[in-house]
């Protein structure tokens, strides 16, 4: 059998909680597999500034400043590992981004023109990982007899449609919320957000607001037709802990209805990317 390959990952995201729960994940993924060597893992955890903000700004100096901040976290670790222990950069880096927003094209065109041109700087293969492209991807897999598909997300991320273009190209039908302001207000709220406060059990009957908000977004979606909801926010997660760990991390239920973590799903792909019984480095994203 080939020899198994291992690679240094990189992760970061837009907040010490997100990336957290990424690193977590990714952990439980890899954790369960048999093997001589450990994964090295690296996490970034600066913040950056918002993305829904300079996406909807349309202002060039912001969507820059925007990939600049997130490359220059993750750079820095690059960099350090190249240098310092170029032992761990051998078999080439896998980095993953945990925000879905992150990934409009105008930021993410430019984080990858980025990390590009430190690969050939550095000389070193860097494989980047996708949210938007492994969730959709596990989604169709895993639902693939769902035709109308539910995703929750930020007005920066429906502003661009990222899951619903990559949805109807798919030949789905993408459900979203009437009020998109007002789920966004559900993460974001200065006061009561999920991003405020992440650890809320949602099955708690005198749970709080933003869950309460939470539950309503999925019902909508649940009556408008979905068969299944992706979570396009890494946020959103924090609101079904409990759910998400009854399932195993990646899949919760509402309604009956598979409630699908993006967050989760990228933490799979990174473990699949930086484990792999082949000697050839495929780069999908660069």
């Amino acid at each position: 059998m080939p020899k198994e390959i291992i690679r240094t990952t990189i992760v970061s995201g837009a907040g010490p909680r997100t990336v957290s729960n990424l690193l977590e994940q990714f952990l439980k993924s890899v954790g369960g597999k048999d093997r001589d060597s450990t994964v090295p893992v690296f996490a970034a955890v600066d913040e950056v500034p918002d993305r829904t903000e300079a996406l909807l700004s349309k202002d060039p100096e912001k969507i820059q400043q925007v990939a600049q901040e997130m490359f220059n976290n993750v750079a820095i670790l690059i960099r350090g590992i190249v240098l310092q222990s170029p032992e761990k950069a051998k078999n080439g880096l896998v980095v993953g981004i945990s925000c879905n927003t992150f990934h409009a094209n105008p930021i993410w065109s430019i984080f990858k023109g980025l990390i590009r041109n430190l690969a050939k700087e550095l000389k070193v293969d860097i494989h980047v990982v996708n949210i938007l492209k492994e969730t959709v991807d596990f989604t169709l897999k895993n639902c693939e007899n769902a035709k109308r598909i539910g995703v929750l997300a930020t007005k920066g991320a429906h502003s661009l449609a990222l899951y619903e273009e990559i949805l109807k190209d798919a030949k789905k039908e993408p459900i979203v919320v009437k009020d998109v302001p007002d789920l966004h207000d559900t993460i974001y709220s200065n006061l009561n957000g999920l991003k405020k406060k992440p650890d809320r059990d949602f099955n708690d009957p005198d749970s709080d607001w933003a869950i309460q908000r939470l539950k309503k977004h999925l019902d909508e979606l649940i009556d408008l037709g979905a068969e299944v909801i992706i979570l396009g926010c890494t946020e959103l997660r924090f609101g079904l802990l409990d759910a998400f760990k009854k399932e195993g991390g990646v899949v919760a239920y509402h309604r009956n209805i598979p409630i699908i973590d993006s967050s989760a799903v990228l933490a799979r792909s990174l473990a699949e990317s930086a484990i792999r019984e082949s000697t050839r480095f495929s780069i999908k994203e660069l």
